[in-house]
C-alpha cells in the first residue's frame, strides 16, 4: 500500500489484508470511521494506489445527499433508475464480471454525506463480496449524522 502513514498501522494492515484477500478471491468489505481529520481519507488514498486493482472511486458530497443514487454513478456511470435493490443487484454483476479479469476496488468516501439510495447500494455489494476479486473500502466521521453511515458492514 505504499509509504507508512503515521500512527495508522493497525487500519493500514487491515486495509492490507482486505486488498491481499479480493486480489486471492476472497472479497469483501470494510469502513474507517473517526472524527475529521485523522487521516481517512489519506488511508484511502493510500489503498487507491494497490497495484493491479482496478479503481472506483467516489466522494460523496453534502449538497448532493437529495440525489438518489450520486454516490454509485460518480463511482460507476450512469446506473438505471431503479430501486436501490435492482441497482445493487446490476451493479454486482457488473462489478463481478469486471472482477473476472483484474481484482477491483470501490472506495466511497465521506460516507456521512452519502445519499441513502446509494448507501444502500454499497452495504448491499459489501455484504455480497465473499466470494469475488473484489474489495469495498469506505469511511465516514462519526461526529455527523448519519446514523447508517458503515450500512452495518464491518468496521
Amino acid at each position: 500500500m505504499g509509504d507508512t502513514l503515521v500512527g495508522r498501522d493497525d487500519v493500514v494492515a487491515a486495509v492490507r489484508a482486505l486488498l491481499d484477500g479480493a486480489a486471492a478471491g476472497s472479497g469483501g468489505a470494510l469502513v474507517l470511521h473517526g472524527p475529521a481529520g485523522i487521516g481517512k481519507t489519506a488511508v484511502l488514498d493510500r489503498a487507491a494506489q494497490a497495484d493491479g486493482f482496478l479503481v472506483l472511486r467516489g466522494a460523496a458530497a453534502q449538497e448532493e445527499y437529495v440525489l438518489s443514487f450520486a454516490l454509485v454513478t460518480q463511482m460507476v456511470g450512469p446506473v438505471a433508475e431503479e430501486s436501490p435493490f435492482v441497482v445493487g443487484r446490476e451493479l454486482l454483476d457488473r462489478i463481478t464480471t469486471l472482477a473476472e479479469q483484474q481484482p477491483v476496488l470501490i472506495i466511497a468516501d465521506d460516507l456521512h454525506w452519502a445519499d441513502t439510495a446509494s448507501a444502500s447500494v454499497l452495504a448491499f455489494l459489501g455484504r455480497r463480496l465473499g466470494a469475488d476479486r473484489v474489495a469495498l473500502l469506505g469511511a465516514y466521521r462519526d461526529d455527523e449524522s448519519a446514523p447508517a453511515a458503515g450500512g452495518g458492514l464491518p468496521e
